[in-house]
């Protein structure tokens, strides 16, 4: 059977608990048209939650049991409120395919998300084990709906689901515990291929919700990498290839919102690491994360 451990929630002081105690009800809800092959495919798994500030996220194939530490879901919701409040303000609409300057400290609500970002990503490279600060946004128990925090908990659940469903893939697909890339490549796709369809309308919500969440996990570990050099390439494929390959099966759109989300906040750790892009203009979003990709293939 299945069984969530979730003990840790109630003595837990980091405010990412309002969002864990939603995640077991995600993972299904992230494809409401798989439910019932869920219930056939995962009847049973252990899912465990930590309150630990390492970075786990894991799985034991032969027991079933799927570990998932809070900062995973900490670093998760802060990217989703950061670079949602810094996409939404600054980018959307504007079709910014050139070099453009833009003031970050200009709007106040796109001020305290860049701090949020810089906190929870030094945190997270530093290994700290910080309280969340109380002045900046941070999760809450009821959001109100359209609110950012109500859509940083979305797409940050979405996230988390992916992930997620990449550990409960390496079950079904009966994987031995030692990890290479092979395996990997399998599960992101058998995980990719759960929770978008070709059934769904690529500019339909869901689909972009979706779409915005698996690009958030991957992104998150590119943007990692930014800063580390760190891309991966042994255990697990190339964090960019992986963010660009997983989408790329499913959007044939160049100007599809989810590449133009992906472009404007990878931009925003490359020019915090001050590594120079081309100066160009490009014929289409998907075309400029592309450069940004390659960008990062050459810098290993």
């Amino acid at each position: 059977m299945r069984h969530i451990e979730n003990r840790c929630l109630k003595s837990m002081t980091s405010p990412i608990k309002y969002v864990m105690m939603h995640i077991h009800n995600a993972i299904i809800n992230i494809a409401p048209e798989n439910k019932e092959k869920f219930d056939k495919v995962y009847p049973d798994f252990i899912l465990k939650y930590l309150d630990d500030y390492k970075f786990i996220a894991n799985v034991d194939t032969v027991k079933k049991y799927i570990k998932l530490s809070r900062r995973v879901v900490e670093i998760l919701w802060a990217v989703s409120y950061g670079y949602t409040m810094y996409y939404t303000k600054i980018v959307q609409d504007k079709k910014i395919l050139h070099t453009t300057i833009i003031d970050l400290h200009a709007d106040s609500d796109v001020k305290q998300a860049m701090k949020l970002l810089k906190w929870i990503y030094e945190s997270w490279l530093n290994d700290d084990n910080d309280n969340w600060p109380d002045e900046l946004p941070k999760p809450i128990k009821n959001p109100q709906k359209g609110s950012m925090e109500n859509v940083a908990d979305e797409l940050c659940l979405c996230a988390i689901s992916y992930i997620i469903h990449h550990e409960l893939s390496h079950i079904k697909l009966k994987h031995p515990n030692e990890e290479n890339i092979e395996n990997e490549k399998e599960v992101d796709i058998e995980a990719t291929d759960w929770i978008l369809n070709h059934s769904l309308d690529q500019w339909d919500y869901k689909f972009i919700k979706r779409a915005m969440g698996i690009a958030i996990g991957f992104e998150v570990q590119t943007a990692r990498g930014i800063y580390t050099g760190d891309y991966g390439g042994i255990s697990h494929p190339y964090s960019y290839d992986r963010l660009y390959q997983n989408l790329n099966r499913y959007i044939d759109d160049p100007q599809h919102i989810t590449w133009a989300f992906i472009c404007s906040t990878l931009k925003l750790h490359l020019d915090n690491k001050k590594i120079q892009t081309p100066d160009q203009t490009y014929d289409s979003f998907q075309d400029c994360v592309n450069s940004y990709i390659d960008l990062l293939s050459r810098n290993i």
